[in-house]
């Protein structure tokens, strides 16, 4: 589980996480082992938005977030 908030510079300040085991044991990630990137960005209303990410953690392999496509479901 992880989270980051974005200063005003837009850059990631702050990182926290939780790592949590198969037996549910949860351990803290120091923020000092997370480092999050911005990948892809979309303008929307001539504001930029981050829209993919890559997670290191130290210890674990890099992981890349992108949101689900939008899918359409009819009636």
């Amino acid at each position: 589980m992880l989270f980051c908030i974005r200063g005003k510079d837009q850059n990631y300040d702050y990182c926290s996480g939780t790592r949590i085991s198969s037996d549910g044991q949860a351990t803290s990630i120091e923020k000092e082992d997370i480092k999050l990137s911005v990948l892809e960005v979309v303008t929307i209303e001539h504001k930029k938005y981050p829209s993919q990410w890559q997670v290191k953690i130290s210890g674990t392999n890099n992981i890349i977030m992108k949101p689900l496509p939008k899918i359409l479901v009819t009636n």
